[in-house]
């Protein structure tokens, strides 16, 4: 029983820097967002997504972002995979 205090910081440790999660379950369908009127010319509209926290699948709404010159946003998805289904956050890109 002596390791299975390491073993509990280990799997802390690997959860705090971001560890890959899979689901058995796909997320829900989308919700519909009326991100209504662009509030300034620097913003870019960045829509919603499905986050699996806390043992459920909970909606992230959308969002005005504020544009980063020279980068293009490229939006969260959830893709199936042998494993599962798994998250990978939006993330600005370098503009090609």
């Amino acid at each position: 029983m002596k390791l299975r205090r390491p073993l509990i910081l280990l799997v802390l440790l690997l959860t705090s820097c971001g560890g890959v999660y899979y689901m058995s379950e796909a997320p829900p369908e989308p919700q519909i967002e009326e991100p209504g009127e662009r509030p300034s010319p620097n913003q870019v509209w960045v829509s919603g997504h499905w986050r699996f926290l806390k043992g459920e699948y909970t909606w992230q709404a959308g969002e005005w972002l504020q544009v980063q010159p020279g980068k293009r946003w490229i939006p969260a998805y959830w893709h199936k995979g042998p494993k599962g289904w798994r998250f990978f956050p939006g993330f600005w890109e370098k503009a090609h």
